[in-house]
This record gives C-alpha cells, sequence and structure tokens, in this order.
C-alpha cells in the first residue's frame, strides 16, 4: 500500500471564489487541508490536484512553494484528474479530500486506512460526522479506474463527481461504511467552507487554537459548545447537492 491524500482544489468555486487561497489563521484554507492531512499517522503522502486553468496557476505556484507534489488536469472531469495524479504519484489506495475541508480530522483518515485493511475493502466512505470533518473517502486504484473506464468524458454526474459511480454502482465494489459513534453523530456542525459565513466561524475555531493545528474533533466541540454563537454563524447554511 501507498496511501495518498489527493486534495482537488481550484479557485473558480461558485460560492465563494479563490476561498482555497483565503487566509485562515496566518496560513491559507489550503494549508490547513495539508497541515491536518499530514497529521495522520497512516499516509504516505499529499498532493494537490488542480485545473489546468490560467486561474489556477496561483494554486500551483503556492503548492511547489510549499514543496508540495502538484498535478493539473481538467477542470471539468475531476474523475480523470484523479486518475492520473494517482498513477502519476504511485497512490494506492487514493483518499479523496475535498480543499473546503480545513478541518478534517486526522484519526479519521487513520481509521479508514485501517478499514481498508482490515475488510479489504475497494471503496470506504464516512457517515455521521460534522461536515467537514470526516470527508475522506477511500477507493483504491484499480476501482478508480474502473469507475473511470465504465464512463464517458461527457457524463458529468459520474466525471465531475469522482466517487459518484461508486455510490450508484455498489453492486460493483466491495465497499464499507466508517460510522461515527452516537456522541459525535449528535454534533450539529458545519465545520466545512462553502460560503463566508463558514469562513467566519472556521476563522473564530482555529484563532482560538493557534497556533495549534493538531486540535482534534472532541475539542472543536468542546469549544463550540461553550460558544454557541460561533456555531450559529453559519448553521443556515445548506449544504450544496451533489
Amino acid at each position: 500500500m501507498k496511501p495518498i491524500a489527493i486534495v482537488q482544489a481550484r479557485m473558480s468555486s461558485t460560492r465563494l471564489p479563490g476561498k482555497v487561497l483565503k487566509e485562515l489563521a496566518g496560513q491559507t484554507v489550503l494549508d490547513y487541508v495539508i497541515c491536518r492531512c499530514r497529521l495522520s499517522r497512516r499516509l504516505a503522502d499529499v498532493i494537490v490536484a488542480t485545473t489546468d486553468e490560467p486561474a489556477d496557476d496561483a494554486i500551483v505556484a503556492w503548492a511547489r512553494s510549499m514543496g508540495i507534489g502538484v498535478f493539473r488536469g481538467s477542470r471539468d472531469d475531476v474523475l480523470d484528474r484523479y486518475v492520473h495524479a494517482a498513477l502519476g504519484a504511485g497512490a494506492d489506495p487514493i483518499i479523496r479530500i475535498t480543499s473546503d475541508c480545513p478541518l478534517i480530522e486526522p484519526a479519521i483518515i487513520d481509521e479508514v486506512l485501517d478499514s481498508c485493511e482490515r475488510t479489504g475493502a475497494e471503496f470506504i466512505w464516512c457517515d455521521g460526522f460534522p461536515r467537514g470533518s470526516g470527508d475522506a473517502e477511500l477507493v483504491t486504484l484499480p476501482a478508480l479506474r474502473r469507475a473511470w473506464q465504465a464512463t464517458r468524458p461527457d457524463e458529468a454526474c459520474y466525471r465531475e463527481h469522482v466517487i459518484t459511480y461508486h455510490w450508484r454502482h455498489p453492486e460493483l465494489f466491495r465497499h464499507h461504511v466508517v460510522k461515527a459513534p452516537e456522541a459525535v453523530r449528535a454534533l450539529d456542525y458545519r465545520l466545512c467552507v462553502d460560503e463566508e459565513d463558514d469562513l467566519r466561524a472556521i476563522r473564530l475555531i482555529c484563532a482560538h487554537f493557534a497556533p495549534r493545528i493538531d486540535f482534534d474533533l472532541s475539542e472543536i466541540a468542546d469549544y463550540l459548545g461553550q460558544h454557541p454563537e460561533v456555531a450559529a454563524i453559519n448553521r443556515h447554511v445548506v449544504q450544496k447537492p451533489v
């Protein structure tokens, strides 16, 4: 196994353009995503998969300045981008992380990888964690390539969203779900960055723990429990459907 997290990132977010390079506790949102992933005890590496659009030159420049591997590919055919990024990095399995998750939980990444070894699953997702904390999906390279070979570049429903084919055809893949404990499932928090209010809330969380970046979900929950006004900032934000 050479487990690598591939973080998909682009500047042309429809709801919050340029969010990946916006400031977050003296760093950028993308800094936070990468640093949190690197706290995993199981990952061999973390790379960025961005697009070949000129607007994403800024992401490439940032990644290179930080010594982070970067792959450029199609803006809309994200599945194709992932396949070629994985092949170039020799990644197997792949942990898919989106750049709107600066508070991704490293322990959940490790739990997903442990589950892969234990169950032999080809596709693993998490259920019941606060949005943005447990958004770590695992897919093996063979399973990713099978989805790529079974779909056409013009099938946007499968190509724009990397694991939609796996979701819709569970009979074709050995799959497993990592379920959050009941205490975690009860946490009604948004810990991702889709809109400006999400960024406002995440900035307050990160500022509270700064300069630490290794705080975990239980610490975030304690902080938000003591500061419900922070959790309320982005509670109204509706998650965009896939």
